[in-house]
């Protein structure tokens, strides 16, 4: 299988590990994946050191890990106390500040759904991503 017909998976790193976000519908790979999953986040959390297994096993299951290095192409910001559930549903991580709330999008497809939704790309506002 090329590349072109793997799905892509968007791998960020923040500090000393991997976040991304996806739903696996194949029960297996989500089992070996488990411990790094996080519930209440809905993310995988995996550690540097653990990275290159969990690529690897991605890879073997026809999904194209791709990693982030620039996140503030991924991130939007929507003014805090205003509708954002259904952003929040596809973001990798989220925090508040200064008024805003800041989410990290899964996919290029999930920032351009959210800008859709009212959101605006970071990189369109004076703010920093202040992470």
């Amino acid at each position: 299988m090329d590349s072109s017909e793997r799905k892509p998976i968007y791998i960020f790193k923040i500090d000393e590990s991997y976040l991304f976000s996806h739903y696996f519908a194949w029960t297996d790979l989500f089992s070996a994946l488990q411990e790094y999953y996080n519930d209440d986040e809905y993310r995988f959390k995996v550690p540097e050191d653990d990275f290159p297994w969990v690529l690897e096993l991605l890879e073997e299951n026809h999904y194209e890990p791709i990693r982030v290095d620039d996140i503030e192409e991924f991130t939007v910001v929507k003014e805090q106390y205003t509708s954002h559930s259904d952003i929040l549903r596809n973001s990798v991580m989220h925090w508040n500040r200064r008024g805003y709330n800041f989410f990290v999008m899964e996919s290029p497809h999930a920032v351009e759904e959210t800008v859709e939704q009212g959101a605006t790309r970071i990189e369109e506002t004076d703010l920093a991503l202040g992470l």
